[in-house]
């Protein structure tokens, strides 16, 4: 994602922006939102968005890949570094 690294919110920002895009007035009003898997962000409709809340089950899947780049990320740097 362009920028980012800019956001606030640390790893998770990029869950923060999904949310929201998979949210926003815009991506419903294209159908933008349903093309977006629920690997990447849970539907609109979803209680863990509803409740604003990153502890719920239709996260699990994002933050895992989240956790396991990241794990990855740094065994690839410590390794080729």
């Amino acid at each position: 994602m362009v920028g980012g690294g800019a956001l606030a919110g640390g790893p998770f920002a990029n869950l923060i922006w999904d949310q929201y895009l998979v949210q926003s007035p815009a991506a419903q009003s294209l159908v933008i939102a349903e093309l977006i898997p629920r690997w990447v962000v849970p539907a609109a409709d979803s209680e863990a968005l509803r409740d604003r809340t990153f502890w719920h089950a239709d996260w699990m899947m994002s933050i895992t890949l989240l956790v396991v780049g990241g794990i990855l990320s740094r065994v690839s740097w410590i390794i080729m570094g």
